[in-house]
Parts: structure tokens; C-alpha cells; sequence
């Protein structure tokens, strides 16, 4: 059988104020391969510094923020664009919009601990 979810059936994480969460797709679900996450950003929210082991894909559906990557600057962040984090790259995300920034992040099915940076 393939898994089938709905968000409204997946628990919904909040790991930073104005940040929510739902792994879609992942290893819980059936997934071998991948990791698939919607994520929220409330106007005002934003994740902080950090950096994972694997590269990550984001798709923006929802929105306006942006996206700051260590040694490469900030980007503007909008509806219909996709976007890619190395892995061990630094970075941060943030909504200075007025409604929730919406986008779904891809990555593979392993454990994406997240590393904050101090300061």
C-alpha cells in the first residue's frame, strides 16, 4: 500500500516562535529515500543560523521572505521559486511579509539533525 497523508493528519511541530512544521513525507510514512517537510513562517518568524548534514531543496508556494546563506548574502524569497542549501552550509530564513511564508523542503531520508550557531 502507499502511504497517503493529509496535513490535517500529521502533527503539526513548532520548534521556533512563528515557525510550524509537518513531516509529510519520511521514514514514519514509508519513506526510504526521502524527506519531505511543509513548513510555515509566520509574518515575523524566522529560524535561525544553522546548518544540516545533508543539502536541502526548499519550494515557496506561499508568501514573501528571505533566505541568508553564510558567504553569499541574503535573497528575496517569493512564490514559484526553488531554492537550494548545500550541506554544512550556515544559514537562516525569515518572513518580513505580511502573511505566512509557505514552502515545502526535500531532503534525504536520513537524520537531518540541525546544528545551531552560537552568537
Amino acid at each position: 500500500m502507499v502511504p497517503v497523508v493529509h496535513s490535517e493528519e500529521v502533527e503539526t511541530k513548532s520548534l521556533f516562535p512563528g515557525f510550524e512544521m509537518q513531516f509529510m513525507v519520511d521514514r514514519a510514512h514509508g519513506s526510504q529515500a526521502i524527506t519531505v517537510i511543509a513548513e510555515t513562517l509566520h509574518p515575523g518568524g524566522k529560524i535561525p543560523t544553522h546548518k544540516h548534514k545533508v543539502e536541502g531543496a526548499m519550494y515557496v508556494y506561499a508568501g514573501t521572505g528571505y533566505l541568508t546563506i553564510e558567504g553569499e548574502g541574503t535573497h528575496r524569497v517569493e512564490p514559484g521559486m526553488g531554492l537550494l542549501v548545500p550541506a554544512n552550509t550556515w544559514h537562516s530564513m525569515g518572513n518580513d511579509g505580511n502573511e505566512d511564508l509557505k514552502y515545502a523542503t526535500a531532503h534525504p531520508a536520513v537524520d537531518v539533525t540541525r546544528e545551531m550557531k552560537e552568537g
